[in-house]
């Protein structure tokens, strides 16, 4: 994709609006980027998962108005204790996502935007939140895109995964895949939400991500383990500190959501919004 932004594009960024969304630990700072008038309603809200704002080169900016640009909603939000936010700044735990805050910026999105259809998509932590977020409000989420998430634990888990120098750990001190991670997986299965899973073949992450493959995809039915895509990269895809890898790694994802946009309905129908089921 072209990463110099377009007319449209910047149409979109002029039409940005800051949002406050009340979360449980405090209000929630966040921007809406609302779809170009010039494209086609794409049917599909993506909210973008908070901790990436310290990603080089404004990935997240540039995600959210590309995908805008396409007829996207799109929100972008800073974590409780994070950024704007308000909320006490705690160490983060990979197994412990964020998912109240995560439901409270869907359920924003739905009163204040009339938002009913959610993409959501994350890095690492936000990954883990992305998923977090299936339990509860999987009937509305068209799909997921999680970037290396750990899905256990891990007795080398640094608690600033964006630090760079982290490299492949030895595969022994992977403990498990825990529960939490399993309850995401049943979730996902419970209510036929399509997941991305990209890796990089040298991660950490992706060394514990092999257990769950072995264990918890290894035991669905073919009809479930086909709602998981498991993309592995050579090297390594853990590494927020390379902006070339990182653009790549932000390309894939926004593709993968532009082909969940809802495909119009023919005629007017009941139940259909500007050719849209509601």
């Amino acid at each position: 994709m072209e990463w110099n932004e377009t007319a449209d594009e910047r149409t979109c960024a002029l039409a940005e609006q800051p949002v406050v969304v009340a979360g449980k630990h405090g209000k929630l700072y966040g921007i809406v980027t609302l779809p170009s008038p010039h494209s086609s309603a794409a049917g599909l809200c993506v909210v973008l998962f908070g901790r990436n704002r310290w990603f080089g080169d404004r990935l997240s900016v540039k995600g959210a108005r590309w995908l805008a640009a396409r007829g996207f909603y799109c929100l972008r939000f800073d974590y409780h204790g994070y950024g704007e936010s308000e909320g006490e700044c705690e160490i983060i735990d990979g197994d412990k996502p964020y998912t109240e805050d995560a439901l409270a910026a869907i359920g924003h999105m739905r009163h204040e935007f009339g938002q009913q259809r959610f993409a959501l998509a994350g890095f690492c932590f936000d990954g883990r939140t992305a998923l977090s977020a299936v339990e509860q409000e999987g009937e509305s989420i068209a799909t997921v895109v999680a970037i290396a998430p750990l899905p256990g634990e891990m007795a080398s888990l640094n608690a600033h995964p964006e630090k760079a120098g982290r490299g492949i750990t030895d595969p022994n001190l992977v403990v498990r895949v825990s529960e939490n991670f399993k309850r995401e997986i049943r979730s996902l299965v419970r209510w036929r939400v399509p997941c991305l899973f990209l890796y990089g073949a040298d991660d950490t992450e992706y060394h514990n991500f092999q257990i769950a493959e072995r264990t918890v995809l290894a035991e669905l039915e073919p009809a479930e383990r086909a709602l998981f895509t498991v993309e592995v990269w050579p090297g390594r895809v853990h590494i927020p500190e390379d902006p070339d890898r990182m653009r790549a790694i932000t390309e894939r994802q926004l593709s993968w959501l532009d082909g969940y946009r809802q495909k119009p309905f023919v005629g007017a129908q009941a139940g259909v919004v500007d050719g849209f089921r509601a």
